[in-house]
């Protein structure tokens, strides 16, 4: 390997390096920005995902439109609700969660008739925190609210719990004759939407359950003694295990918009169209779902989602054991790092379209499994910070690369440019590996083109008129090179040196340097009739072709000057079959070799004969080899 090679690497190294830590360090400092970000593709993830699910022990009894069409507006009668938890009670159901906060008293009679309807044994009341205005839970009401705590906590573990400052609370006639209080306390995202169940909130020296997890106790019959909270780390409900964030919370899994539960409205219920054997053995959860009553949250599968809804979704994830976890921090380093390895590795020796599909198939890759894990196993793996990762790398290979791609671009193009026409030059450039500069074996032709007589002309004219004769000479004959896809390999002094197959492969390479011959011919006579015209004596070309293996490459002192040539036996037996042009009295000479390839071409160019002459005995050469002679009449078109 050469060091440039490896200086080119190490370069490559260092800086997909710096984006690697530049990576890093934007995930350590996490912004709110790209927190927020994650939070949307997990919201992406949850609204595609597919999963079967079993929500039959669930029924909502929704105070909804229908409802308040039939019973009257909201709030009813404390007697009218009385009569609905009877009837839902009558119904069989096995608890009712109600999602109503009764903090205010109303007419007695009715207080008491509502009251009495809650001693069922199986009644879950809403409660309220407040976080901001310190709201004292009155000592009457502190009893029941300890019953109805978490009994058995380990605080061992360092937490973040929401701590509450004050209480909403139902009346005590209330409160002393449900089962157990629960909060229906909800805490958004930073984006606004809902996404946790938060299973306690602390107070005074009491943690209090979610309104679900009493919900889930009565359902299970669970004792206070089979049930541990762990505050941050995990809740234990006799033999299941929720882990929990350090908030006390859990992600619920949103398995579906509004309307995933069966719903039977309360006012139907009250005038008897439906049966309240509908209730048997459920879960009967009473809210609202009407649209004036404004109970709605916004949750990753819905804008407008009513809260007893949330509440059903999360009672759902508890009874059949489906929760969100998260990849921990070390998976989505090892992300990061795989990613960067990844290109290290294989980007280094990709051209600009081959790391392009590199990043393609990383990123799709890692969204492929960050939705599987999501849907098929319910993890979710931070999506944003690596294909952030993945994003920068790929777009810093490409940036890179396209640097290196055009630096080895004005490489080529200061080395080739004054050899071959812009056609082939630009070719290069798109294929740089196709010039070899490092040296190649490889078949080729070879043109040599010497002026005859030059010495003698040199001697019988000035300075200026050799090499202003000269200059025009050599300038034709390379547009005639050129137009037919040669390399100028050199002029040395009245000599040129064209070249075929090199840099770039041409199939038909020793018919194209014979048709260069003959317009070069043609030009030169061209010129001549000119120059006499001009009283200027004319300098007649002789042009001798050879075919075979060379070495050809950027040959020379590196850094000092370099040359892109040819060497070999081929290369000098062109220039001795060109010498011969003199004695034998020819404008082209090609050898045997070159013959071969081209014997039945030939006849594709118009205004020539061929004539094989005596074989000849050159320098280097132990037999004489086959000669012809190419005989270029006055035609202009070949």
């Amino acid at each position: 390997m050469k060091f440039k090679d490896i200086k080119n690497k190490a370069f490559f190294f260092l800086f997909l390096f710096s984006l690697l830590v530049f990576n890093l360090i934007v995930y350590y400092i996490n912004p709110e920005f790209l927190k927020e970000v994650e939070l949307r593709t997990y919201d992406w993830r949850m609204s595609i995902s597919e999963k079967k699910i079993n929500a039959d022990d669930i029924v909502i009894a929704t105070i909804d439109n229908k409802s308040l069409d039939i019973i009257g507006r909201w709030p009813w009668d404390r007697d009218v609700f009385a009569k609905l938890l009877r009837m839902i009670s009558d119904g069989g159901a096995k608890v009712i969660a109600i999602d109503v906060l009764y903090t205010e008293s109303s007419k007695v009679s009715k207080d008491d008739e509502l009251a009495k309807a809650l001693n069922n044994g199986k009644t879950v009341l809403a409660t309220a925190f407040s976080f901001e205005e310190e709201i004292p839970l009155p000592s009457e009401k502190e009893e029941y609210y300890k019953n109805s705590s978490y009994q058995l906590v380990n605080e061992s573990y360092y937490n973040e719990t929401p701590v509450a400052s004050g209480v909403f609370a139902p009346l005590t006639k209330f409160i002393k004759n449900s089962r157990f209080l629960g909060h229906i306390n909800m805490f958004p995202d930073i984006d606004g939407v809902v996404r946790k169940e938060f299973t306690a909130i602390k107070y005074g020296d009491f943690y209090l359950p979610s309104f679900m997890v009493q919900t889930y106790k009565i359902f299970n019959n669970l004792p206070d003694d089979e049930v541990i909270l762990v505050p941050g780390k995990q809740l234990i409900l006799k033999d299941k295990v929720i882990e929990l964030d350090l908030n006390s919370g859990f992600l619920i899994d949103y398995f579906g918009e509004e309307g995933s539960f069966k719903r039977v409205s309360l006012g139907e219920l009250y005038n008897g169209s439906v049966s309240k054997d509908v209730f048997k053995d459920k879960i009967v959860l009473v809210g609202a779902t009407a649209l004036g009553i404004y109970d709605l949250r916004v949750t990753p599968t819905s804008q407008n989602m009513p809260g007893i809804e949330k509440h059903a979704f999360a009672i759902e994830n508890m009874i059949n054991n489906r929760f969100i976890k998260k990849a921990g921090n070390n998976y989505t380093l090892a992300m990061i790092i795989s990613i960067f390895l990844i290109y290290s590795i294989f980007g280094i020796n990709l051209r600009v379209f081959g790391s392009t599909l590199l990043g393609i198939i990383v990123i799709m890759f890692f969204s492929f499994i960050a939705y599987i894990s999501f849907n098929n196993f319910n993890i979710w793996i931070n999506f944003v910070y690596p294909a952030m990762s993945a994003l920068s790398m790929f777009l810093g290979t490409i940036i890179y690369k396209y640097g290196i791609e055009e630096k080895s671009g004005r490489e080529i193009k200061k080395i080739f440019s004054s050899y071959v026409s812009d056609k082939i030059v630009n070719e290069l450039i798109k294929n740089p590996e196709m010039a070899k500069l490092g040296g190649v074996r490889k078949e080729i032709t070879v043109l040599f083109a010497d002026a005859r007589g030059f010495t003698t002309f040199s001697e019988h004219h000035t300075p200026e008129e050799v090499v202003q004769i000269l200059n025009e000479l050599l300038g034709a004959m390379t547009d005639v090179i050129m137009k037919n896809d040669g390399t100028l390999d050199k002029f040395v002094g009245d000599e040129i040196m064209a070249l075929w197959n090199v840099p770039l492969d041409q199939k038909d390479h020793a018919f194209k340097a014979v048709v260069c011959a003959v317009e070069m011919v043609r030009k030169n006579r061209e010129l001549a009739e000119k120059w006499k015209r001009e009283n200027k004596d004319p300098l007649i070309l002789g042009i001798g072709i050879n075919s075979g293996e060379a070495i050809a490459g950027n040959m020379g002192a590196e850094g000092k000057k370099m040359d892109y040539t040819v060497i070999g036996d081929t290369v000098n037996l062109g220039a001795r079959v060109e010498a011969l042009t003199r004695p034998m009295n020819a404008d082209i000479l090609i050898t045997e070799f070159t013959y071969n390839k081209v014997r039945d071409e030939l006849k594709n160019i118009q205004g020539i004969e061929i004539e094989e002459c005596e074989p000849q005995k050159v320098k280097g050469k132990a037999e004489p080899i086959r000669i012809f002679k190419i005989k270029v009449d006055e035609v202009s078109d070949h």
